[in-house]
């Protein structure tokens, strides 16, 4: 039998681009932007109770572990700890690794069974970045494209998914 799998390969590319905008602190302007952006879609959606309300708390409760540089293996009892371990529907056996991961995963898996998340999501990115190009310098508009291609390699490995034999 032929069964769909996770790929890690969309979930090292999910975090080549947070690693993107850790390394360029041109792009922190911009990637507050966008995280805001994100974080009201996600508000919008769950509060319609829509398919891609689970994936943005993932990708979020994600974000939100980074922002706040959390470790779940030193911190455990951290607020964003437990939220992340609940949305995993896990205990406390799962490293932060395996938090972070399983995360970024599961909402890979749930935009890639619903594809028209990802065609908006991209919309809104492309729209932002022209906001942010036609208010910051080149340098931050070269980056913001830029990121945008690795955008594009991420949401195109999360689509194509893995195929094994079991």
């Amino acid at each position: 039998a032929v069964v769909s799998t996770q790929s890690t390969g969309d979930v090292r590319n999910y975090f080549k681009l947070l690693k993107s905008l850790q390394d360029n602190p041109i792009a922190a302007k911009g990637a507050k932007l966008q995280w805001d952006v994100t974080r009201s879609t996600q508000d919008y959606l769950c509060e319609l109770g829509a398919d891609g309300c689970a994936a943005f708390n993932m990708y979020v409760a994600e974000e939100d572990l980074e922002e706040g540089n959390i470790n779940c293996d030193e911190t455990p009892e951290n607020a964003a700890c437990v939220r992340a371990r609940e949305l995993l529907g896990s205990g406390n056996s799962l490293s932060d690794r395996e938090i972070r991961d399983g995360l970024v995963s599961d909402a890979d898996t749930i935009f890639r069974e619903n594809h028209g998340n990802t065609l908006i999501l991209d919309a809104i990115r492309i729209a932002l970045i022209d906001l942010i190009c036609a208010n910051e310098s080149e340098e931050v508009c070269d980056f913001w494209w830029s990121y945008q291609q690795a955008a594009e390699t991420w949401e195109n490995s999360v689509q194509e998914g893995s195929q094994r034999k079991v």
